[in-house]
């Protein structure tokens, strides 16, 4: 991993990981918890969550929100899924679903350390709000970065 400096976002540093290492980082978490599979094949990422961080909660996010990770100085706090997702119960919200959470396990085993790190430093984040009004699809895209 290397580290690079940044202007925008909510810390001052950014992490970028190659693609080599992030295969071998879930390669070795999911070695760790017993899950990975032994010929190529779906992940049980639900159980992964919950033997890697804590048990996923459903709450109502609002529009446009799949999910959130929520940060303390010890790590990934909560990690969040949309009621309304959840709710649907079709066969693309279920996808939908494992890849919120295969999204937000990202968040927890590559940025936790940032988290970390940072808090009781609040010198090294920045505050990041959603924009109020969003004036496109992207910007309604962004996501708040929690730290409890």
């Amino acid at each position: 991993m290397k580290t690079f400096k940044t202007k925008s976002g909510p810390f001052l540093e950014r992490p970028f990981y190659s693609d080599s290492d992030i295969e071998k980082m879930c390669v070795a978490e999911l070695s760790a918890v017993g899950l990975l599979p032994q010929t190529p094949g779906p992940v049980r990422i639900d159980r992964f969550i919950e033997k890697r961080f804590v048990v996923p909660t459903y709450q109502d996010l609002g529009e446009g929100i799949l999910g959130l990770t929520r940060f303390t100085s010890r790590g990934v706090a909560e990690i969040v899924v949309s009621k309304e997702l959840d709710d649907e119960g079709s066969e693309i919200a279920e996808r939908r679903i494992r890849t919120t959470l295969a999204h937000e396990g990202g968040h927890g085993l590559l940025h936790t350390h940032l988290f970390v790190l940072a808090i009781g430093r609040t010198a090294l984040v920045r505050r990041f709000q959603r924009p109020k009004e969003a004036k496109d699809s992207l910007q309604r895209r962004k996501v708040r970065w929690f730290c409890l």
